[in-house]
């Protein structure tokens, strides 16, 4: 098959009701790799030995991915958001079992099997981004980088997001707490809600300004990214001359 007919496949599995039963048909009969995704087949029997698990990798990934909403990007990022579990498995004095980075590693994976497959680049973006961020809690993130964390995923991508992490911990060992969720989720409203500068066009300044300071090209986009990221530290210094003065010192740095 090609890599488009196999996509094609992959979706179909993916968006039907119990996309859990496709899946398990390609492991058994061995064409998952096929479909690039070797790495799911190291997560089947790997035991978490964490007291927030009571399943092994695979069977929780199952569990999420019947879960999520047939929506093909959150599937997606269901299938592969803990694939990088295995290689990143540790066990700290007290035998309990630890995945740290696993959310880079997955991503990685995610983005590598996506793009053997031929998704788009919005495609690919999407889901990873998802992958990456979801062990993103509110006791890990300060109110003040809220912004930077909006900025940096996308407001685009927040809803399902938080669905991918509600789903998440309902595959998890009982009782469901969804508390950090819920919190993150308001956090990130109030900061959309009062209207700050989270992207580009926010800002009081534009592409023009920077030409007439002698910007050119990319340095355009370098300069108004640098001023936004100063913005979303402090949405104070979001007036125009201010800005002006900021983008004449980057320019003779």
């Amino acid at each position: 098959m090609t890599k488009d007919t196999l996509r094609h496949e992959l979706n179909k599995i993916l968006i039907s009701n119990r996309p859990s039963h496709g899946i398990r048909r390609i492991m058994d009969d061995g064409t998952y790799t096929m479909y690039g995704l070797d790495e799911i087949a190291k997560c089947k029997g790997f035991q978490q030995n964490n007291p927030h698990h009571d399943k092994d990798v695979f069977e929780h990934i199952m569990t999420v991915l019947d879960l999520v909403e047939p929506k093909l990007e959150l599937r997606l990022a269901a299938l592969f958001h803990d694939m990088g579990k295995p290689e990143t498995y540790t066990k700290d004095e007290k035998g309990v079992g630890h995945f740290y980075t696993h959310h880079k590693v997955s991503a990685k994976i995610c983005r590598e099997v996506m793009t053997q497959l031929n998704y788009s680049k919005q495609e690919i973006d999407y889901v990873s981004e998802l992958v990456y961020w979801h062990m993103i809690k509110h006791n890990t993130i300060k109110t003040k980088t809220i912004r930077k964390f909006i900025k940096n995923i996308g407001d685009d991508k927040l809803e399902d997001l938080f669905k991918l992490q509600r789903a998440d911990i309902s595959g998890g060992k009982p009782p469901h707490n969804y508390e950090q969720v819920d919190v993150l989720q308001n956090k990130c409203n109030e900061v959309i809600h009062s209207t700050p500068p989270l992207s580009i066009k926010d800002l009081e300044v534009d592409g023009h300004d920077m030409m007439i300071l002698g910007y050119k090209g990319s340095d355009i986009g370098k300069c108004l990214n640098y001023l936004l990221d100063i913005v979303i530290k402090d949405d104070d210094k979001n007036e125009k001359e201010a800005l002006i003065d900021l983008a004449k010192k980057f320019k003779e740095n």
